[in-house]
């Protein structure tokens, strides 16, 4: 190295010395002025701290050196009361431990009859194999119905344990109607529940156990219908899609919670009057909001599932608004807009359905009714 070269980094090292000394000085300074602060962050981190030891060490043991201490003393109440709550909650953990056996079926029927459509196409044909894959691992707690009128389809279908349908009823450019086919399964199959889903949707074994759940807390005969919000995960492969555990962790690494408006499955029980849906196709914008604005409108059991129901959609190179570019993208709402019919989309936001499902600080799932709802879901 030159002299020069030695000389510039001696210099520089000085330099980064001189750096550092100077922000321990002002930090050093500041603290010496100024009052600690505390934020609501500092005291979540201690609850959080506190909760992880178990309680062998002390509240006042887990307050972040920032934090006064002084308050300690003035609010003896408020943390006993803190304690008391952390062991009751414990309690009632174990107590529900000891009551709650594991979901049995309702019946001897499958809890639910899942149906989708497809066409055989290049460009998504990984996909499609995903989720094969991926909803066969419910065989055969779930029923499972491919709608299509390609041989091809077809056989990949039953050689995954499917039943298939044909395409009876279709519009804007061959999409199947979605009333339709719930109307076809209804009537030719026993479940407890029946969804159709985007055939690019997959999903985890939380959706057995939370319509388990449902259907224990909403006893028949009663109109319960069911949607969330899609979890986009880029790059699925097909060892995640084919393992509920694989799935599940990919979409906590990798996942992104789509938009408020999207709703890409339904589940319902028989008893939602599919009758009175206007013949609306799937793929195509505005279905999905309309659907769920109309169940709150006939007061059916309207339920946001997307806190138990991952909904993983397999993102691609196409992004996440495929259905937008698509020949006849607004047929469902010019066809709604011919009926005389001008729904507030705003109020079909899966945001603004009545319950909720939710995990318990208990790990278990549990639905509670929403206590308010955003202004746009007024209808």
């Amino acid at each position: 190295m030159s002299k020069e070269g030695l000389i510039r980094k001696v210099l520089a090292v000085v330099a980064v010395l001189g750096a550092i000394n100077l922000f321990v000085f002002l930090v050093s300074w500041k603290r010496l002025n100024t009052k600690p602060q505390c934020s609501f962050t500092s005291f979540l981190q201690m609850s959080a701290n506190f909760i992880s030891s178990n309680g062998r060490r002390s509240v006042a043991e887990h307050l972040p050196d920032s934090c006064s201490r002084s308050f300690l003393d003035q609010e003896e109440s408020s943390i006993n009361n803190f304690r008391k709550a952390i062991r009751d909650l414990i309690h009632e953990c174990n107590s529900r431990r000891l009551l709650l056996s594991p979901h049995r079926e309702i019946s001897n029927q499958p809890i639910l009859t899942l149906f989708t459509s497809w066409k055989d196409e290049k460009h998504v044909q990984e996909v499609h194999k995903k989720t094969l894959a991926n909803w066969s691992r419910f065989l055969p707690k779930f029923n499972l119905v491919m709608f299509t009128n390609d041989s091809v389809v077809s056989a990949q279908a039953k050689d995954y344990g499917w039943t298939t349908y044909p395409i009876m009823h279709h519009a804007a450019g061959g999409a199947p109607v979605l009333k339709t086919m719930f109307q076809t399964v209804i009537s030719n199959i026993n479940s407890t529940f029946y969804g159709y889903a985007n055939s690019d949707i997959l999903f985890t074994d939380a959706l057995s156990d939370s319509l388990y759940l449902i259907a224990e807390k909403f006893k028949s005969p009663t109109s319960v219908f069911i949607s969330g919000i899609r979890t986009n995960v880029m790059n699925v492969s097909l060892k995640e899609a084919a393992s509920f555990p694989n799935i599940a962790a990919a979409a906590t690494v990798r996942g992104k919670l789509f938009e408020i408006h999207s709703a890409d499955y339904f589940l319902t029980t028989k008893w939602f009057p599919w009758a009175d849906i206007p013949p609306l196709v799937i793929g195509r914008r505005a279905y999905d909001n309309y659907i769920i604005s109309h169940a709150r409108k006939i007061k059916a059991t309207v339920i946001d599932a997307t806190e138990t129901i991952p909904a993983i959609h397999q993102t691609t190179a196409k992004g996440n608004q495929e259905g937008i570019t698509r020949p006849d993208a607004d047929y469902n709402d010019h066809y709604l807009v011919r009926l005389g019919i001008t729904p507030k989309y705003e109020s079909g936001f899966v945001t603004c359905a009545e319950w909720k499902l939710y995990e318990s600080l208990c790990g278990d799932i549990d639905i509670i009714h929403r206590q308010s709802l955003p202004k746009y879901c007024v209808q």
